[in-house]
């Protein structure tokens, strides 16, 4: 259970930094003056959304633990 928990929120990590850069990508091309704003507002977001991911796999740990038998 612990296991395709963390699998979940893997593929959800993995989807939502996509979508960071690939938004990023989109600003750049539409205004290229503001791309190191636009980089930092990408790394932080980047970093949230890998932080989400980290915590899911911490919990399906906590739970696969929890429930062993």
């Amino acid at each position: 259970m612990g296991a395709g928990a963390a699998t979940i929120a893997s593929a959800g990590a993995a989807v939502g930094i996509g979508n960071v850069f690939s938004s990023l990508i989109h600003s750049v091309a539409r205004n290229p003056s503001l791309a190191k704003q636009s980089f930092g507002y990408a790394i932080l977001g980047f970093a949230l959304t890998e932080a989400i991911a980290s915590f899911a796999s911490m919990m399906a740990f906590l739970i696969s633990s929890v429930f062993r038998s």
